[in-house]
């Protein structure tokens, strides 16, 4: 074990190779105490370059690394403009369904409440139901786009099969309902957008990875 007293003091010698070796001692040492790192730190500044390197080296060795705050999730892929657009289109798209939905779904207690005798029939349920579906996958949808922007796999698949959801539903209430077909324009381009998106960053990342074959013999 070094005597860190003894080797702050050879970090004071005017020959370069007793510096270098008292920073290579206290590299290696368990711990080092507040006085060692600030001669260590003062030694970054040695006139020698080897001994301004030893001494980075020996404070980079005890000093602790700190994680990031927000550490990439797992298996993230790399954010790109392409990919950060079809976020905002895939909250976009969300938010103003399940806004819509939660509206429709406002009027039609409303209206139902206002009636008297008061009635609740099976239209009353199939709009109730709608609107429910509706706010669900919408807000399934704005979640998920948070994850899309961040570049997580699994938040880009809920997405894509959000968007697929609401653009069955709308496709079916279109031809009778305007209502439908204003949200099956939407879904239909952040479900086009995401696929655009994550089909050109599979192939930019297919094509950094895959080895490339030499031409001939």
């Amino acid at each position: 074990m070094p005597n860190i007293d003894k080797q702050i003091a050879r970090l004071k010698s005017p020959k370069p190779v007793v510096r270098y070796d008292a920073c290579e001692e206290m590299r290696v040492a368990p711990s080092l105490s507040p006085q060692a790192r600030d001669a260590l730190l003062a030694a970054t500044k040695d006139p020698s370059p080897e001994v301004a390197d030893a001494a980075t080296r020996a404070l980079e060795t005890h000093s602790p690394s700190t994680p990031p705050l927000f550490p990439p999730p797992p298996n993230a892929l790399p954010v790109t403009r392409t990919q950060i657009a079809s976020a905002a289109l895939a909250f976009f798209s969300g938010l103003t369904t399940a806004v819509l939905a939660a509206g429709h779904l406002v009027g039609v207690v409303t209206t139902t409440l206002d009636r008297s005798p008061f009635q609740y029939t099976f239209r009353v349920y199939s709009l109730l139901l709608l609107g429910g579906v509706l706010v669900v996958l919408g807000s399934l949808l704005a979640a998920a786009s948070i994850g899309v922007a961040r570049g997580e796999r699994l938040a880009w698949r809920q997405a894509v099969w959000a968007a697929v959801a609401l653009l069955a539903v709308n496709v079916t209430l279109a031809p009778i309902n305007g209502f439908g077909g204003f949200l099956s324009i939407i879904a239909t381009i952040n479900l086009v957008a995401l696929l655009v998106s994550q089909a050109r960053l599979f192939k930019a990342e297919w094509d950094h990875e895959s080895p490339r074959l030499p031409h001939g013999r």
